[in-house]
């Protein structure tokens, strides 16, 4: 009587197969459930910075962070361009984009913010409207809640 060791051909290939099938089902879930992270995140954070902007302005009657005497918010300013809003501890450390991993903030506008890929060096861009202070996150679109490579 003859002992049967290992798997025959045909069932290695039924495995395999059906490991393919389920990789199919599953990778394109995981990849739009990591963007869907990405962008839940960036909305928080744009959130978050909008709060403490706004409570900056109410502590100082009306002022931007972009004014401040000796730590303003923006283009080689210090804690990566936030100034006093790290420094004051509005915000408890540099805000870091979920989409590109970068926390460096200069001015700029949306559409050159929306339009960012991946590996832009930045993560925000900033820009006084009047009395008010826009903020974007690179490569985010939140108008249509998408990300730049969508």
């Amino acid at each position: 009587m003859r002992h049967k060791h290992g798997f025959t051909l045909i069932e290695v290939m039924i495995v395999v197969v059906t490991l393919g099938i389920l990789a199919v089902l599953v990778v394109p879930q995981l990849a739009s459930a990591t963007e869907d992270a990405t962008r839940t995140a960036i909305r928080a954070q744009l959130a978050m910075i909008d709060k403490q902007v706004e409570l900056y302005k109410s502590e100082r009657d009306g002022d931007l962070p972009t004014s401040h005497a000796t730590e303003p918010m923006g283009d080689a300013g210090t804690n990566g361009g936030w100034g006093i809003l790290v420094a004051g501890e509005y915000l408890k450390e540099q805000p870091i984009n979920a989409y590109t991993g970068r926390s460096a903030v200069i001015e700029g506008d949306f559409v050159e913010a929306r339009d960012a890929e991946q590996t832009n060096v930045l993560g925000w861009h900033y820009q006084v409207v009047g009395i008010r202070l826009d903020i974007y996150a690179m490569g985010y679109d939140p108008d249509t809640d998408t990300l730049s490579h969508e």
